[in-house]
């Protein structure tokens, strides 16, 4: 498969841990989206002279992505990661229930702006929906998730999702991507809202918990179906 040249304006020299930032930060995005698939080949060269830099940053980069488990090295070189059923199953099971606790904990602390941000915000989503951009409705779905976190006064329970790492979001990107999944998250949010709105904060965290284990049973079904995804 052919690599998507990388369009990236040249700026002002920056120290080589800046550029490795800025690079690693550029892949982590394609990954998560999509745009680089799983064991295509990361080759340093042909980075190097898309973003137009030396080979040290982009090495550098690589192994930032490497720890996030994004990419892995290979004999045959760096490549992005495989994405398994196991790992999928195995990952969101343990977010599923992080989902359900931080949600349930946050509700009763989530302020009427925040409530007022998230119904903007479910509005954005719903015309996502429409247009069926993946890419918007992701992104719409952090920033709706992100109120709600910020609300919750477990901040250790937030840093151990946290720690989950970037795989956990490249993985929602790809459930979303599922035919069909995004009108059925829509609702599952809509459900969430009306919780929160209602005061009912045991039912936000379950509804959270049950779209979480919705969206990976089918992603892990998907990829047991067609290995090739992976």
């Amino acid at each position: 498969m052919a690599t998507r040249r990388l369009t990236v304006k040249k700026t002002a020299r920056l120290p080589a841990s800046s550029r490795a930032y800025e690079i690693a930060a550029r892949l982590e995005a394609e990954i998560i989206a999509g745009d680089r698939k799983p064991r295509e080949r990361l080759i340093e060269l042909a980075l190097a002279e898309a973003f137009g830099v030396s080979r040290a940053p982009v090495r550098e980069a690589l192994r930032m992505l490497e720890r996030e488990g994004l990419v892995s090295n290979e004999p045959r070189g760096v490549q992005v990661a495989a994405i398994t059923s196991q790992e999928v199953t195995d990952t969101f099971e343990i977010l599923a229930h992080l989902e359900e606790l931080y949600t349930s904990r946050a509700g009763p602390h989530v302020k009427p702006s925040g409530v007022e941000r998230m119904r903007r915000i479910f509005g954005e989503m719903s015309r996502a929906v429409k247009e069926n951009d993946v890419h918007r409705y992701y992104d719409l779905n952090l920033q709706f998730h992100q109120v709600i976190r910020d609300a919750c006064p477990n901040r250790r329970l937030i840093q151990l999702l946290e720690s989950l790492g970037k795989q956990t979001l490249r993985y929602r990107h790809l459930a979303m991507s599922l035919p069909g999944r995004l009108p059925v998250s829509l609702e599952e949010h809509r459900g969430i809202l009306d919780a929160l709105v209602q005061g009912d904060a045991a039912a936000a965290g379950r509804q959270a918990r049950l779209s979480a284990e919705r969206a990976y049973r089918a992603l892990a079904d998907l990829l047991r179906e067609n290995p090739q995804l992976a």
